[in-house]
């Protein structure tokens, strides 16, 4: 359809449209998937000869897009992949594609796949500083890596159990939301991926959280007990506390000092 929108300078859209497709997005030439589907657990071909020590492995499959070689967005991650050897080996993965029912005239997402490993120290992270398997075709991967040659980039999202949220606001290219279970508890999206939320971009003020507010490029968060400023890089998770003495007690802003 033909559309027209007028927006001021401090205003930020989003235009999304469903069908027989959920969840298109129009960047004002072409119709994509706003998101892609939850891969399957990656399965496992017999192991050959390699250099990977004995050991359990875990892995785990994110779909990807990427443009001219940059991740510009990924899904959630897949269930996780189980596999154990018991002396030196390569372990041979069986890479699940993404499927993608796409109307006529909408692009697909998926371009690549990205593939996360257990390191020494338990944590997940990718295998490869980018993606791992740069088309939407190879199904198979032979992982040999050493965990000391493994990417260092971790696997710090968590979309498979995310949280509740009862508050959230838009704040320095970021969806920052509030936990529901646990009002204390805030999360900040990378900076221009609202979609995906960061497990270590979580910051426990000193009350349940009432309020979020956007003020100029700084957001504003009221709890119970003070008011916390942050200039919109959760990157530093670190929020700085403005005022104890006054407290936002409901979000209709009543203030108790």
């Amino acid at each position: 359809p033909d559309m027209e929108f007028f927006v001021t300078p401090d205003d930020e859209y989003l235009i999304w449209g469903n069908g027989v497709n959920e969840n298109l997005k129009f960047n004002g030439t072409i119709w994509t998937n706003l998101s892609m589907p939850r891969p399957i657990a990656p399965t496992f071909a017999a192991d050959s000869a390699g250099t990977l020590p004995a050991g359990t492995y875990n892995y785990y499959v994110s779909f990807v897009r990427t443009v001219a070689g940059t991740i510009v967005q990924e899904s959630e991650l897949s269930p996780v992949g189980t596999h154990s050897i018991a002396g030196v080996q390569t372990i041979n993965l069986i890479v699940p594609v993404c499927t993608e029912t796409l109307l006529p005239g909408v692009t697909a997402q998926c371009n690549g796949r990205v593939i996360y490993r257990n390191n020494g120290a338990g944590d997940i992270v990718r295998i490869t500083d980018g993606v791992t398997i740069a088309d939407n075709v190879t199904t198979a991967y032979a992982d040999n890596t050493a965990p000391t040659d493994l990417s260092e980039v971790f696997a710090d999202f968590d979309l498979v159990t995310p949280p509740k949220s009862k508050v959230f606001e838009a704040s320095g290219n970021r969806l920052v939301i509030v936990d529901a279970a646990n009002p204390t508890d805030i999360y900040a999206s990378q900076a221009n991926r609202p979609w995906v939320i960061l497990q270590s971009s979580i910051e426990i003020l000193d009350g349940p959280t009432r309020c979020l507010k956007r003020v100029f490029n700084a957001l504003m968060i009221g709890t119970d007990r003070s008011i916390w400023g942050n200039d919109g890089d959760f990157a530093t998770t670190e929020s700085r506390r403005i005022s104890s003495a006054v407290g936002i007690l409901w979000l209709f802003m009543l203030f108790n000092v």
